[in-house]
Formats: structure tokens, C-alpha cells, sequence
């Protein structure tokens, strides 16, 4: 496998990973900006989002509103794009011959889109109609519980989406260009590009092509102040689901686990809890006849803090007796405080890393480009490709402070079942 990879950086601050790949039979890109919804001012939440949407819809050098997806349908190719709490993500896969001419087409979105105002009314609709959709999905339901039941004065409590409630406002189009001027700066942005060709090709084609973004320094946004404290966590919800799912879900507000990566206690801790083997706190629960899978995932949140989750699907027994899940899951961690970080399962781990990282799988050109353009904006160029896999030495005295902190005064916990309808308000 001839795979080569080189990092630069324009002199607009724009940094790109370019990763050059012989046996590639497709090829693609991602450009991710550090902006997302936590930066929607309050009279236009969604606007993240709306933008996102109308960076498709046209730009000087290519401006029918089809241009860019008519290419890459015709080289067969694909695009999409999403807006997180941070950040937002573009990106496309396309074959191999048509690369630099959907590079092109891309760069512009952040060189010279148009926002078409004669648009803005349809996309609005659109964005709207993803709000709808979700309405029904269990996953964004629980997203926004989350949302609305933080603390208000964070910008955690806004609406992130978008609907025709909070985007169609007086002026909307002079916000998308206030938010785009302030925010779509060079040195907010991190770019991959993924093809065939020569890695020095790759390196002249992104020169050429995204040089022209601008840069003005742009302020990296930055939050103090957490969304969850003592003030809406140490509580138990009740929550009716869309679908007929039955469930006992923690979720625990901890330090931030991000700065640690190197070292990775996340991964030792979700390793444990999530184990399904003899002796795991599923394999226990199953025996009982109380729950049927069990996961446990920990994810970072506005540069600021960290939430460990533990999502337990129940049997009709488990959801009568969810208490008894509830003393045991906290029993199996209790028992994880008393024995204490064990070097030779972090050893384990650690090795287990290494030969994923060897071994691991080619991903599909698209999702690669996506999931190496967020990391782009996360870690050291050096270690962008392994520091997912990193478990670089054993600190018990971290790993213990990590699994002291599944305490009951920073938990929420969440009982999901239609038969909480008597009880939910």
C-alpha cells in the first residue's frame, strides 16, 4: 500500500492534511470551521445551521445553485455537511479524475458564496423540515431535553437545529453575512484532501485552489462556564419515547477528559464498563434477566467538560425493577473504586490499541476525509492519524480520579419507556 501523508499550512492559516493513496478508487475532502451553535446569537438560533445549508446554493465563480452537486453527481460522487456545537463540517467524495474540479467548486464556499436572498426563504423551509423529522426521532428528542433543561445562562440552551420559529426573522440574510464575516476566517479552518495523485499535486492544487480564502485572526470561540451543575444534575427523568424501547441511561458531568488524551482514561474506564464478558456488570445483569445490551461512551463538550454515559437496554423485568439496575450498575463501580487502575488491563488495552491502529480497516474516503478534518482541528499535526489509538503510559492516579467522579450529585439519569406516560409531564 503506497499511502503518503504531508501537513501545511497557507499563508492564509488555513491547515491541510493531504494524504496521497495510489489504490484509492475514490477521492474526496472535508473543511472543518472551529464555529458552531453555540455561536447563534439569540434572535436567530439555527443560524449555524441555516448558513451551513446556504453555502450550497451557489457562488461568484460557480453560481447556479446546482453547480456543486450536478459535478459531483456526474463523477460520481456525493456531499454533505453538518453543524455541531463547535464546529461545522463539509465534505464530499467524488472519483478520482474529478477531484480538482470539485475541489474548485468547493473552495468557493468560503472564498465567495452568494446567499442568494431569492433563496433563503426555501432553505429556511428545509431547515425547518429536518426540524420536523427529528420530531420523531427518539435520539434528538432526548438531544433537546438535554438542551432546554441546561442552565440558561450558556449558550448549551439554545436551539441548535433551526426551525422557521427562530430563523424566519426581520434581517436573516444580514445575519448570515455577520456570522460568515466573523467567523469563516482562514484560521478557523482545517482542510483534507484525499486522492491519487502525487502528494506533491495534492500540495500545488490546494495552494492554488483554497490560497484565496481570507484571513483575518478570527477570535476562537470559548466557553467558561458549564451548562450542567449542581442546579439540574443529582436528578432522575422520566422520558416517553417515539419508538418502543425500554432503557436506563447515566449520564455523568465530569472534568475534561480531552487534555489526558495521551494517557486515555476514557478508554480504560468505557473498557470496563462496557465489557460483556464473565464477570462484566452486563453479563451479571443478563443472568438476572434484567437487561438485554449495555454501552458506556465519553464524549467532550465545548472544550470545557466531559460526559461519561452508560445506556443499558432493559428487559420488561429490568424496566420493573430499574432500581435493582440502578444499585447494581453503581455496585460494579463501587467495586471498581475499591480495587483500583489495574497496570496490567491498562497494558492490555494498550496493546489492543496498537494492533487496531495496525490492523485497522480502510474507511470509506468520505467518512475518513470528515472524521481526519475534526481531528485536524483537535490534536498536533504529528498526531493526527494515531491519537485515537494512543495510550501512551499508565497513571492510576488519573484513571482513579476518573472513576471517583461517577458520583450521584453530577448524574442525571434517564428511565426511557412508554409506560413512563402516566408518570412524565
Amino acid at each position: 500500500m503506497c499511502i503518503r501523508d504531508r501537513v501545511i499550512t497557507l499563508p492564509n492559516k488555513v491547515q491541510c492534511l493531504l494524504i496521497s493513496d495510489k489504490e484509492t478508487d475514490k477521492s474526496g475532502a472535508s473543511l472543518d470551521v472551529r464555529v458552531g451553535q453555540l455561536e447563534d446569537p439569540t434572535e436567530a438560533q439555527g443560524l449555524a445551521h441555516f448558513l451551513e445549508h446556504m453555502l450550497f446554493l451557489g457562488t461568484e465563480k460557480y453560481p447556479s445553485q446546482n453547480d456543486y452537486t450536478e459535478y459531483l453527481s456526474q463523477n460520481s460522487g456525493e456531499s454533505n455537511a453538518y453543524t455541531g456545537h463547535m464546529n461545522t463540517n463539509y465534505h464530499f467524495s467524488v472519483s478520482n479524475a474529478g477531484l480538482r474540479g470539485a475541489l474548485d467548486r468547493f473552495a468557493q464556499f468560503f472564498i465567495a458564496p452568494l446567499f442568494t436572498e431569492s433563496l433563503t426563504e426555501r432553505e429556511m423551509n428545509a431547515v425547518d423540515s429536518e426540524h420536523e423529522k427529528n420530531l420523531n426521532a427518539d435520539y434528538w428528542r432526548k438531544y433537546q431535553l438535554y438542551r432546554s433543561t441546561s442552565r440558561p445562562d450558556t449558550p448549551y440552551i439554545r436551539f441548535g437545529t433551526g426551525c422557521l420559529a427562530t430563523l424566519n426573522v426581520p434581517g436573516i440574510r444580514d445575519h448570515l453575512l455577520t456570522f460568515y464575516r466573523k467567523h469563516y476566517s482562514g484560521n478557523l479552518m482545517k482542510l483534507v484532501v484525499y486522492g491519487a495523485e502525487e502528494i506533491e499535486t495534492l500540495e500545488e492544487w490546494v495552494k492554488d485552489i483554497f490560497g484565496p480564502i481570507k484571513n483575518w485572526d478570527a477570535h476562537v470561540p470559548k466557553y467558561l462556564q458549564r451548562p450542567f451543575d449542581e442546579t439540574n444534575l443529582g436528578s432522575v427523568w422520566r422520558v416517553v419515547p417515539i419508538q418502543d424501547v425500554d432503557s436506563l441511561e447515566f449520564f455523568w458531568v465530569v472534568d475534561h477528559l480531552h487534555p489526558h488524551y495521551k494517557i486515555n482514561p476514557a478508554k480504560y474506564l468505557s473498557h470496563l464498563i462496557g465489557h460483556e464478558g464473565p464477570g462484566s456488570l452486563l453479563s451479571l445483569l443478563i443472568d438476572e434477566g434484567l437487561a438485554k445490551e449495555l454501552s458506556c461512551n465519553v464524549d467532550d463538550e465545548m472544550d470545557l467538560y466531559s460526559v461519561i454515559e452508560i445506556s443499558i437496554d432493559l428487559t420488561k423485568e429490568g424496566l420493573k425493577r430499574w432500581q435493582d439496575v440502578f444499585e447494581l450498575t453503581f455496585a460494579y463501580i463501587s467495586m471498581l473504586k475499591r480495587v483500583g487502575p489495574q497496570e496490567y488491563i491498562y497494558n492490555e488495552l494498550k496493546e489492543e490499541m496498537n494492533l487496531e491502529f495496525t490492523f485497522r480497516d480502510k474507511s470509506e474516503v468520505v467518512d475518513e476525509v470528515t472524521e481526519l478534518a475534526e481531528k485536524v482541528q483537535l490534536y498536533p499535526a504529528e498526531e493526527i492519524l494515531v491519537a485515537d489509538y494512543m495510550m501512551e503510559k499508565f497513571d492510576p492516579e488519573l484513571i482513579k480520579k476518573v472513576i471517583d467522579s461517577l458520583r450521584l450529585d453530577n448524574l442525571r439519569v434517564l428511565i426511557c419507556s412508554k409506560e413512563m406516560a402516566p408518570l412524565a409531564n
